[in-house]
């Protein structure tokens, strides 16, 4: 047994030994023949990297003369790769100084493949190169100087990078935004240049809005130090290598300590000033404080025309000035000292005293006027604009070194690169918070100008992504950055992420994995960089982070007359050529990136219109606007008039007059109401909810909706099943604070005040479901804001209570509340002080409002039946019409949020509007209108109900019947179909589906295949809004009572303008019902009254017309 298992182990041994062996020899070929098919050099840009050696094993047998022929055999051909691949680089840098842009790409790639080519193989090289880096499809710079550069370095036109012996410049950073920062850095970054001066680059500290992490500069512009065409070095680096050589004294240690990571603040104790201060001490001059606004830095001629009067700040309407010229070699030239400071940050770190005095001053003398920062020190301009360079080819040197040098690392823009490629066409938006108050909708309607109908627009912003809604409304897709980040962060916590409404598809996996590469201090710039790619940009006036975006656009080619501002005043700004005026940081000009490659100076382009040539005052007011045949249609789509009945929320004489008397108060979202949607059917859940809105606005309060979720017979689950009532109802998101969603709540509002919520529930705010058993039950946040804010004493009951604001002692109060109201009819309903109850100082308070789902539960389930003391409609439910429940005594008021309701209660105009509309088109306009649901058609005989209800409305002008129903069964209809032309929405849905699939349409007249497939791509749970917006366009409806998918109709023919009259109900008794005039009576939810909408673009209160029959306790024969 011991000798088998001896040989079995030898058999082994040599078994392991062979398969090392060949394992070696597969590694090797398999790795020659890899590293042969990936030469490398940096970016395209400069020389081939020096190739790493792979030696070949010798022969174990020695080496004769035969070997030694095919040595020298191949030390020949590694040599001849080796001047191939020197050969080759050289011809790249030929390119590089030639000026190599990217439309020369292609020949480049072109030339890498011939010299594969011609590569020996791997087992005849010596040295092997390592694979190529992908090149960055949105670059714009070039690593490497161009000839031009070469040349004008060659005759002394641009010094040497770093003087000899070596000089410096310090600086203080900006304590702005990190986009004033750039634009001081770049400033300094030139004149240190312009000098041959080393910059010293600022401590690492933490910057203004990008956390609280410390950062070097470095980190966000990694060129500086390496690139050779400047010289820049770290405060670090200059402290313990270049400071001991230059100056005698070394610096305390507390200066040595805060050179490794500061804080930015005087009183931090790393505070960043005490390296700051010390460099002011030593290395500092008192005489010499930029001074944007006022002087202008001359590198050369003094005899320039670019400091002239409209560049200075001094310079008014009664009297110009010159900026003053300082000659830059002068001030910053070597003779001035080996180490100098400037001062850059404003008064942060000087004109700190008389800053304070000068507020202290203001406080109490209003005619004193405010110091400014751009004559503090404060750099805040684009470098061209404040260091001048007299010659064109020198100005376009230092304009190129910027473009090349100050630039972010290479992984952002392929992470931006990605989200671009998926976005495919779009436009692009800057808006800071607070630019878009869509009250006036100004703004809006400038941007819509340049964005075409159904065209992505991705929005650059710090403002919620649900404040540009109305962008949407109008019929573009909005994307941003905050919208990917937060279905990352829903991604990551497996919450189901619901498909957008608008057709845009979800980003792929290449956007998750690109953004998973990207630090959060770091996302404002993938925000840019995609931002500049859109097809049209439209910036903030007075912004640096929209002026970087103008300048990144300069810089990729795109069209300067493709950028514009959201300023209706400055829209038009870039369809002219304009030089630089004063504030020079009010934007980027085209002098930063037009013909900087050549030496020319910048200018207007052949039949370009020149600003300059414009009154400077007159372009202060406003910029001469394009043609508006030019601009794109405000709307998503053009609609029948009666069906655009809305107007801006707000926004008429009517409304400003009323909130500028105080008779409606203001909304600061500072104080909120909750409240839990109704579980029934849409049309319920939109009454509750119309009641809450009103609530909620009447008392300045902002109302919280509930969380995205599934809603009754929305089973449409396939394409999208959660909703947020904000996408089926938009308009709730077109008066700024009017609502917020549940997410936002959470997350920005109840730690502002001070709540503690359970973690559990930052999920259930982005999805859950309506029931109480599921695992993301929406009852664990309505039972969190019912125990933390509801009022047990208190919940809603339409039946028996009636709210009122304003006068309690009004004639009207008792007519409204009257017993014909109330559930029983026996007394008048309860008044509940609206002002008292809702109107309080509490920051939140929850509202029960959907009956037994939520309280009253065992009391509902446990009754005896025929018991009527507990009925849904008095267990929290607001099922009834909002004007029906709520009173303001004020006629003025009460049609103020009649108007309200009408124009932010309304479904999607894009998606549903739009293609009703067309439908609309189709059939004419000339058509009668029903809504058939089964049961309601009982009189006489089913089949003969519909029929006698069109025979009895039926004008002489037509023969078509456009059928609402949930009627499933074909043949219903057929009686109908024999003496008219019957539309039913289920048809054109099989029509548009075959479309869709390439199928042959049944003989007939149908609409365009246009609409057909966008009838096609509509969400299955909206398509009840398609057949309720054709139903309501009909010249003559009859609908069903108590019905609220019929009173939905009712209104919106109200509203737009149809006659009263024209409506009927098939109900035998009250088919007359609208043929005059009824106050409302229980129960109020059975049908909508002509109150809803008569007379309330006015400050009248809805009554009777003249000669109108008016109608009592239903009695309509």
């Amino acid at each position: 047994m011991g000798k088998e298992r001896g040989g079995g182990s030898t058999f082994f041994a040599a078994l392991l030994v062979t398969c090392g062996i060949l394992s070696f020899g597969l590694l090797e070929w398999r790795l020659s023949k890899t590293l042969s098919h990936h030469p490398t050099r940096h970016e395209g840009d400069g020389p081939w990297l020096k190739p790493r050696v792979y030696h070949r094993r010798r022969n174990s047998e020695g080496v004769g003369s035969g070997a030694s022929s095919a040595a020298a055999a191949e030390a020949a051909a590694a040599r001849a790769a080796r001047a191939a691949d020197r050969a080759y680089a050289a011809s790249l840098t030929a390119k590089d100084a030639a000026g190599q842009t990217r439309a020369q790409v292609a020949e480049e790639d072109a030339a890498f493949a011939a010299h594969l080519a011609v590569v020996p193989p791997p087992h005849r090289r010596a040295k092997v190169p390592h694979a190529p880096k992908a090149r960055n499809p949105l670059r714009y710079w070039t690593a490497t100087q161009s000839a031009r550069d070469a040349e004008l370095l060659r005759t002394g036109k641009v010094p040497p990078v770093k003087s000899e012996p070596e000089t410096f410049l310090t600086f203080v950073p900006d304590v702005g935004g990190f986009n004033n920062v750039r634009l001081a850095l770049e400033n300094v970054l030139v004149i240190a240049r312009a000098t041959s001066r080393t910059l010293v680059l600022p401590p690492p500290q933490t910057w203004y809005k990008l956390g609280d992490k410390i950062h070097a500069l470095e980190e966000f512009l990694p060129d500086l130090l390496t690139s050779q065409r400047v010289s820049v070095i770290t405060a670090q680096h200059f402290v313990e290598d270049k400071l001991p050589r230059t100056h005698a004294l070394p610096p305390p240690s507390n200066v040595v300590d805060v050179v490794k990571g500061c804080h930015p603040t005087h009183k931090a104790p790393d505070s960043c000033f005490v390296w700051y201060a010390w460099l002011e001490e030593h290395f500092g001059r008192n005489e010499v404080i930029p001074d944007v606004g006022l002087t202008c830095l001359v590198f050369g001629s003094l005899k320039t025309n670019k400091c002239g009067p409209k560049t200075s700040s001094f310079t008014t309407k009664q009297q110009a000035h010159n900026r003053t010229l300082l000659d830059g070699y002068g001030l910053y030239g070597a003779a001035e000292g080996p180490i100098l400071h400037m001062r850059s940050s404003g008064q942060a770190t000087h004109f700190h005293e008389e800053i304070e005095a000068n507020r202290k001053g203001r406080a109490k003398d209003k005619k004193i006027k405010p110091m400014e920062p751009a004559r503090l020190g404060r750099l805040l301009a684009p470098f061209y604009a404040y260091v001048i360079f007299p010659e064109p080819s020198v100005s376009n040197f230092y304009k190129r070194l910027i473009r090349d040098v100050v630039h972010f690392d290479d992984r952002i823009y392929k992470c931006a690169h990605v989200i671009t490629r998926w976005l495919g066409d779009y436009s692009s938006l800057h808006a800071r918070r607070g630019d878009f108050q869509y009250s006036s909708q100004g703004t809006e309607e400038v941007v819509l100008r340049s964005v075409k109908r159904g065209e992505v627009l991705w929005i650059a912003s710090d403002a919620s992504f649900r404040s540009f809604s109305a962008f949407e409304r109008a019929g573009r897709p909005v994307v941003s950055l905050a919208y990917l980040l937060d279905l990352q962060r829903r991604q990551k916590r497996h919450i189901i992420i619901e498909r957008r409404l608008d057709g845009l598809s979800m980003p792929p996996h290449e956007v998750w994995a690109a953004l998973e590469n990207i630090r959060e201090h770091e996302y404002g710039v993938v925000d840019v960089l995609v931002a500049a790619e859109g097809r049209t940009f439209t910036g903030t006036w007075f912004s640096t982070f929209s002026g970087l975006i103008q300048r990144i656009r300069g810089y990729r080619g795109k069209n300067d007359r493709d950028t514009f501002f959201s300023s209706r005043e400055r829209w038009a700004a870039f369809q002219g050529f304009e030089s630089p005026r004063a504030p020079l940081y009010q934007r980027e000009w085209p002098a930063a990136w037009r013909g900087i490659d050549s030496d020319i100076e910048a200018a207007p382009l052949a039949g370009e219109r020149s600003y300059d040539r414009d009154d400077v005052w007159q372009l202060q007011r406003r910029y001469p606007a394009l043609d508006s045949k030019s601009w794109h249609p405000q709307t998503a789509c053009d609609l029948p008039p009666k069906m655009r009945y809305w107007s801006p929320p707000e926004t008429s004489d009517l409304d400003r007059r009323l909130l500028k008397d105080g008779r409606v108060p203001p909304l600061n979202r500072d104080r909120f109401l909750t409240f839990v949607p109704d579980l029934g059917g849409f049309n319920n859940v939109r009454l509750a909810l119309e009641n809450v809105v009103v609530l909620a606005r009447a008392t300045g309060r902002t109302l919280v909706l509930p969380p995205p979720q599934t809603y009754y017979l929305f089973t449409a689950c396939k394409e999208k099943c959660a909703f947020g009532l904000e996408e089926l109802l938009p308009g709730l998101l077109a008066r700024k604070d009017l609502v917020i969603t549940a997410r936002e709540f959470f997350s920005e509002e109840v730690p502002r005040l001070k709540v503690d919520p359970p973690q559990h529930l930052s999920d259930v705010v982005d999805r859950c479901t309506p029931t109480k058993k599921a695992g993301d039950s929406c009852f664990l946040w309505y039972d969190w804001l019912e125990s933390n804010f509801g009022d047990p004493e208190h919940f809603p009951d339409v039946g028996l209570q009636c709210v009122v604001f304003g006068n309690k002692s009004d004639d009207g109060i008792a007519d409204f509340c009257a017993p014909r109201t109330q559930i029983n009819g026996a007394v008048a309903r309860q008044v509940v002080d609206g002002d008292a109850y809702y109107g309080t100082n509490t920051p939140i308070l929850h509202l029960r409002t959907c009956g037994v789902a939520t309280h009253f539960h065992d009391a509902w389930h446990g009754k005896p039946k025929g018991d009527r003391t507990v009925e849904p409609a008095r267990m929290g439910r607001l099922l009834a019409p909002f004007y029906t429940y709520i009173y303001f005594a004020d006629p003025a008021v009460n049609n103020f949020y009649k108007r309200l309701v009408r124009d932010v209660v309304r479904v999607d105009e894009p998606r549903v509007t739009c293609v009703s509309g067309k439908i609309v088109e189709w059939l004419g306009g000339n058509y009668v209108s029903v809504h058939a649901r089964r049961n309601e058609f009982q009189f006489v005989e089913a089949k003969t109900g519909v029929s006698d209800a069109v025979r009895r409305t039926m004008p002489d002008s037509t023969s078509t019947v456009y059928v609402a129903t949930d009627e499933k069964d074909a043949t219903f209809f057929d009686e109908l179909r024999a003496h008219h032309q019957v539309v039913l929405l289920s048809e054109l849905l099989e029509a548009a589906q075959n479309v869709s699939r390439g199928l042959a349409l049944r003989s007939g007249n149908w609409p365009s295949k246009s609409v057909l497939l966008a009838l096609n791509r509509i969400n299955g749970n909206e398509l009840g809004f398609v057949d309720a917006l054709i139903a309501s366009q009909g010249t003559v409806f009859t609908g069903a009572w108590f019905s609220t998918y019929t009173g939905l109709i009712n209104r919106w023919r109200g509203y737009g303008g149809f006659p009263d009259q024209s409506s009927y109900f098939s109900t035998p008794g009250r088919f007359n019902a609208f043929q005059g005039f009824e106050k409302p009576r229980s129960p109020l939810y059975m049908r909508e009254w002509v109150e809803g909408w008569r007379g309330i673009d006015s400050d009248s209160a809805a009554a009777p017309r003249p000669g109108e029959r008016v109608f009592v306790d239903g009695a309509y024969d």
